[in-house]
């Protein structure tokens, strides 16, 4: 699920591809993982996020691997789901309740350093989701690079 290295190029650079936001075990082990990232790749200047080919998965997944990158909290999402009826399709104006899934800074993190985030087509769902995160913390040296993701959020 998630691999990362120095890039041998430029040794100030970290790259940590994110292959899915599945498969990771228990919470409990994402957050190792990501320990373990985080302390490598903790002296790097800049670090490139690739979530390109990335079909998604689970959202808190993407709002762990998010919560890596904040200082402060912050509410990545609100969203309802239209339900439709299977006795009556036309009348499909009724919603789950709202549901909001808000960041909340982890440590060790990868704060205050440039940070670019990698999309291509292929970035699907949660992945689609880590980058609309990315966006919105509140900080200016996250850039996003790549193609339009296919967002499907569900």
């Amino acid at each position: 699920m998630l691999d990362f290295a120095r890039v041998t190029y430029h040794p100030t650079i970290g790259y940590i591809r994110i292959n899915s936001f599945t498969n990771y075990g228990s919470l409990a082990d994402l957050q190792a993982a990501w320990d373990v990232v985080t302390t490598q790749l903790a002296g790097e200047d800049s670090i490139i996020v690739d979530v390109r080919a990335n079909a998604g998965g689970d959202d808190l997944a993407a709002a762990t691997a998010a919560s890596r990158f904040t200082e402060m909290a912050f509410l990545g999402l609100e969203r309802e789901a239209r339900v439709v009826s299977t006795l009556n399709p036309e009348c499909a104006f009724n919603y789950t309740p709202l549901h909001s899934l808000c960041i909340f800074p982890e440590t060790p993190n990868l704060t205050n350093r440039r940070v670019i985030v990698l999309t291509s087509a292929g970035t699907v769902s949660a992945a689609a989701i880590f980058v609309l995160f990315m966006k919105t913390i509140p900080r200016h040296s996250i850039t996003v690079i790549g193609e339009t993701t296919q967002g499907i959020f569900v």
